[in-house]
């Protein structure tokens, strides 16, 4: 097993003995984390992982960890060193060697990214809330630290007590998390909902129904998704846009009785917003993964030639102006009508 210690790859006997034993993480906790699925290989929501990251070491203080760009790196390391599919990835930033006490010792941080073996789920679980509430007013409230002993002395209670999984009250009383876990109240759509027509659905979320809005986002969310892929470049901007559409879409359903003609109105939305997402002074990120193709029965040469004729066109496509590519991916993607794709583009036939 490879890991990936302050820029450098080492095997899991080398990786041992590359982090002090004064590490200020070992000692006493002092640092910070994140873990990752990955999905064929490809770690899920980096974006959003290393941004939460980033946040929690600036809650706690900790001066020197790596810019997003090189973290990212480091996740494409291990997957490829380790050759993995479906698994976990952790990033663990420490404030590095330190005294034998509070006081850190001001060198540089200790950043590693491992590879780990995906527990296996049950489908569902007995819990226990444990006599010990969560601090929700502490220093370290809302940071995701390796200050976890807390956590350990709540899972092994549980399950002395035949649960699985502990749950914390904080000091209000409310329930808070679990050890491994969050704390998610879920009332389901009725499946009766999947039969509701889009108008059906925009009244009942203006009566307050909640489902009915989860309904419509299932069934827009995959074809969204793929529009703003395409529009970015980038699935990871795609995801991060389309959680603003759907806020954008429920807050203005809920503003008015206005009606609504709800798949061009989505759409214009997405083009909108994916837009306004483009014109921000940022890098672009490019997924390496963006391109599938089927290559079965195909001779060396054919794939080469699909590859390159595939290449050509997508590069075609993305030299469109913005209108004609934006109507092109309406018309092709979700087979929108001409007088759909108008409204959408909020223009004329």
């Amino acid at each position: 097993m490879k890991v990936w210690i302050n820029g450098l790859l080492a095997g899991e006997a080398d990786a041992d003995r590359a982090v002090s034993v004064f590490d200020h993480g070992l000692t006493v906790g002092d640092g910070v984390f994140e873990t990752l699925k990955t999905y064929g290989g490809r770690p899920f929501a980096v974006r959003r992982h290393l941004d939460r990251l980033a946040a929690s070491a600036a809650g706690m203080g900790l001066r020197g960890v790596p810019p997003a760009g090189v973290l990212r790196a480091a996740l494409d390391e291990v997957v490829a060193a380790n050759e993995l599919d479906d698994t976990a990835l952790r990033i663990t930033v420490t404030s590095g060697p330190g005294p034998l006490g509070s006081a850190r010792g001001g060198g540089e941080p200790t950043v590693v990214v491992a590879p780990g073996r995906l527990p296996a789920r049950a489908d569902a679980v007995d819990v226990a809330v444990v006599p010990w509430p969560r601090n929700d007013r502490g220093a370290l409230a809302g940071l995701k630290t390796t200050s976890y002993g807390e956590n350990v002395v709540a899972l092994a209670w549980a399950r002395d007590h035949g649960a699985g999984e502990a749950v914390f009250a904080n000091l209000a009383g409310d329930l808070c998390e679990g050890t491994g876990s969050n704390v998610v109240v879920a009332a389901g759509p009725s499946p009766l909902l999947r039969l509701q027509s889009d108008e059906r659905l925009i009244a009942l979320v203006r009566r307050g129904n909640n489902a009915a809005f989860e309904t419509l986002v299932s069934r827009y969310q995959s074809r969204l998704l793929a529009f703003c892929r395409h529009m970015l470049g980038s699935r990871e901007d795609a995801e991060d846009v389309l959680q603003e559409v759907f806020a954008a879409s429920f807050n203005a359903i809920v503003a008015d009785d206005r009606p609504i003609h709800v798949r061009p109105w989505l759409y214009r939305i997405a083009r909108n917003r994916s837009l306004n997402h483009l014109r921000r002074v940022q890098p672009i990120g490019v997924d390496s993964m963006d391109i599938h193709m089927s290559e079965a029965g195909l001779s060396t040469a054919d794939k080469v030639h699909k590859r390159e004729d595939f290449r050509l066109l997508v590069a075609d496509v993305q030299d469109l102006p913005e209108t004609q590519k934006t109507a092109l991916l309406l018309r092709e993607i979700d087979a929108l009508s001409y007088e759909q794709i108008a409204e959408a583009m909020e223009t004329t036939i």
